[in-house]
């Protein structure tokens, strides 16, 4: 079969049914497709207000997984002090990944953490208050819109 008598389509998934649906069109065994579900939905979230230390740590994290973060070109050195917000690129199962990664560090990261998953469980923005010292981040500190 030549490229000419091939049919591709772009596929847009924006929710775990959507790419089950898809899956299941295709006949994908039922153990594939929850394999499958969280590689299929790509996601955008907006962190606000990091401190750079912190976002460099995040874009690190993101990368390993093979996902990526974009963040201020005021933060590349390091720059102590200095705010940014970070864009999260990556699937559903590579941002659950960091969430359960950055957890994990020993630094006062796991607000960000409890706020991606809190994003990821509403599938609605989560925005915290106060970023910049994510370990004292409190239940009441999350603000749904």
């Amino acid at each position: 079969m030549t490229g000419r008598d091939l049919s591709v389509r772009v596929l847009q998934v924006s929710s775990q049914e959507e790419a089950a649906d898809i899956l299941k069109g295709v006949n994908v065994d039922p153990y594939g497709i929850e394999a499958m579900l969280p590689k299929m939905v790509h996601l955008n979230l907006l962190l606000e207000d990091l401190e750079c230390e912190a976002a460099g740590i995040v874009k690190r994290e993101m990368l390993s997984l093979g996902a990526d973060a974009a963040l201020s070109r005021e933060c590349a050195g390091g720059d102590a002090g200095r705010r940014t917000d970070v864009v999260l690129m990556g699937t559903l199962k590579q941002i659950r990944r960091f969430a359960e990664r950055i957890a994990a560090e020993p630094s006062d990261l796991s607000g960000i953490a409890e706020a991606v998953r809190g994003a990821l469980e509403i599938g609605r923005d989560v925005i915290i208050k106060e970023l910049g010292h994510p370990g004292d981040l409190a239940r009441e500190d999350l603000l749904l819109e």
